[in-house]
């Protein structure tokens, strides 16, 4: 078995771990200029720090040839300023990544109707990722915004954890992340794999293809 994983490529759109594979993860970057592949954004945990006529600039500054997202941003109804607030952060760099053609990674909790009043502003060309998602009754108001991939992680390792829902995600929709979870990401490939009743080399082919397609700027090497 370890000689076949081993010719398995294992996607994670987003991460915060350094020890993850440079060439097969999205790094959340944060305080270090690392030359492997990664996200820059502002959090909405932090929003108390950032002036919006800044916000821009501040994410620009941050941006090198490693550069494949904007996030995690968005909205968070338990942290933070005011939801006026950093609706106005969040909309300020979904436009940016309109702009500069990337991808946004969303950090949403208690924040859905905000998040969807800036994807009817924004109507995006590029993909938004939901990461983190655990929200089954969420599902189908996500899956009817066509740019938004559903990024699901750790949540689902849980014991007794009804994954049953993952099988409503469309497999061209679908994308897995580890985040803060010190977890190895084939785990949570396994377990998608059995819950939807395919393979795992045919799971790896689906998030490959919708990895690709999302991170344009990624390239494996």
């Amino acid at each position: 078995v370890s000689s076949v994983y081993s010719l398995m490529q294992f996607f994670d759109c987003h991460t915060h771990s350094i020890s993850a594979n440079a060439y097969l993860s999205i790094l959340q970057k944060e305080a270090l200029v690392l030359q492997r592949w990664h996200s820059v954004g502002l959090h909405p945990w932090d929003t108390e720090e950032y002036v919006l006529s800044e916000a821009k600039s501040l994410v620009v500054n941050s941006i090198n040839e490693f550069t494949v997202a904007i996030g995690e941003c968005g909205i968070d109804g338990l942290r933070g300023v005011s939801m006026e607030m950093q609706y106005k952060l969040f909309l300020e760099q979904a436009q940016l990544a309109e702009e500069i053609k990337l991808p946004v990674i969303i950090h949403c909790v208690k924040g859905w109707e905000w998040i969807l009043k800036a994807y009817k502003v924004v109507q995006p060309k590029q993909k938004w990722i939901f990461h983190g998602f655990t929200k089954r009754n969420l599902l189908p108001q996500v899956l009817a915004c066509p740019q938004i991939q559903v990024s699901i992680g750790a949540s689902i390792l849980k014991e007794n954890a009804d994954n049953s829902w993952i099988r409503e995600i469309p497999d061209d929709r679908l994308l897995l992340e580890t985040d803060t979870a010190d977890v190895d990401i084939k785990t949570i490939y396994e377990i998608v794999s059995i819950t939807k009743g395919i393979s795992l080399r045919v799971l790896l082919e689906h998030i490959h293809t919708n990895f690709k397609q999302t991170f344009t700027k990624w390239h494996n090497g």
